[in-house]
């Protein structure tokens, strides 16, 4: 972490990226709400949720900086993440994958190799679900995704074994 950070040098800044988030009915959201609820009660953590805009009534998040404003989870989506997560600054990304209201692939495919080579930051991934069998667009957005994480958490049991074997390192 760099401590050159004059203001806030002492916790560390995450970034979670959770498609749906309460009140929108998802089981990965209500997962990212949990989460993102015992972050922020740490003293070391400054936490920001980014999600997907809502239509219906946002609820108070105790707190928890909650900023539906993603219009869209495509490539064209990207730019407003970009400026979204630079405005942030945050040490590392956290993206739970997948969630009901994500509205792409594309977008989300690239999002981790955009955050770590245009932004410079690390990027954690949960998967939430296991890797497709067969080959989908599904499937090859997992694995781009896969590649550029710096670390992987799953949330299935035997998820190592279900991984495709070039992933399993």
């Amino acid at each position: 972490k760099d401590k050159s950070r004059d203001d806030m040098s002492d916790k560390l800044k995450v970034l979670m990226i959770a498609g749906s988030y309460p009140p929108v009915r998802c089981g990965v959201g209500d997962y990212s709400a949990r989460l993102a609820a015992a972050l922020h009660r740490r003293p070391d953590v400054q936490l920001t949720v980014l999600t997907s805009e809502q239509k219906v009534t946002p609820l108070e998040y105790d707190g928890i900086d909650v900023r539906a404003e993603m219009r869209n989870w495509r490539l064209k989506g990207l730019p407003q993440y970009l400026h979204l997560a630079r405005e942030f600054t945050p040490d590392v990304v956290h993206l739970q994958f997948p969630t009901q209201s994500y509205n792409a692939v594309t977008g989300l495919a690239v999002l981790p190799a955009a955050t770590r080579i245009l932004l410079g930051t690390p990027i954690v991934e949960t998967f939430h679900e296991y890797f497709p069998l067969r080959f989908s667009r599904i499937s090859a957005c997992m694995y781009a995704m896969a590649l550029t994480a710096n670390a992987l958490v799953a949330v299935r049991p035997c998820y190592r074994e279900r991984m495709p074997s070039s992933l399993q390192t």
